[in-house]
């Protein structure tokens, strides 16, 4: 078997959607760090809105991405910004 690969990136996250991560189907898993103060939303999926994610990453959570999971990962701020570091393996 082949060593994984890890990609790592920087995406600052404001009050306008983002993807986090492309949708990937070589994608084995991948992990977010939140970088910053206040909250930061996060869904599986697009359409991502305040009132509509999956989940709320508070300043320095992290979180794994479910295994499997190859869609499209996006974020949202109510206001501000952070960063999110993302490493996504395949």
């Amino acid at each position: 078997m082949a060593p994984f690969k890890s990609v790592r990136r920087s995406i600052t996250v404001g009050n306008i959607a983002v993807y986090v991560m492309p949708p990937n189907p070589d994608r084995l898993g991948a992990t977010i760090y939140s970088d910053g103060n206040g909250d930061c939303f996060i869904a599986l999926g697009d359409g991502i809105s305040l009132t509509d994610f999956t989940l709320r990453m508070s300043g320095n959570d992290y979180i794994e991405i479910p295994f499997g999971y190859t869609g499209v990962v996006t974020a949202i701020r109510k206001s501000g910004s952070c960063v999110l570091r993302v490493s996504e393996l395949t």
